[in-house]
């Protein structure tokens, strides 16, 4: 996962790097500058693809820093991104 208790100005993420692990908490806003990554919620031993989104500027996670405050599914690399 992407350690955020650091500033990160720019970092490859590569495909199928988890950037984000659901249950843990939400401290940074996140913006992804271009690629696309996926929400999956774990089930048991099993995490199912709740949603996948790609394009420019995204915001992972942005829900959960502004609600919960946690994670409440794992944020995926889906290609190389930065």
């Amino acid at each position: 996962p992407i350690d955020t208790s650091k500033v990160n100005q720019k970092l490859s993420v590569l495909t199928g790097q988890v950037m984000f692990e659901e249950g843990t908490l939400a401290n940074s806003l996140n913006i992804l500058h271009e690629g696309a990554y996926a929400l999956e919620k774990k089930v048991g031993d099993t995490s199912l693809p709740l949603l996948q989104i790609n394009g420019k500027n995204l915001t992972p996670g942005a829900l959960a820093l502004f609600a919960s405050g946690r994670y409440s599914y794992s944020i995926k690399s889906t290609q190389d991104s930065i």
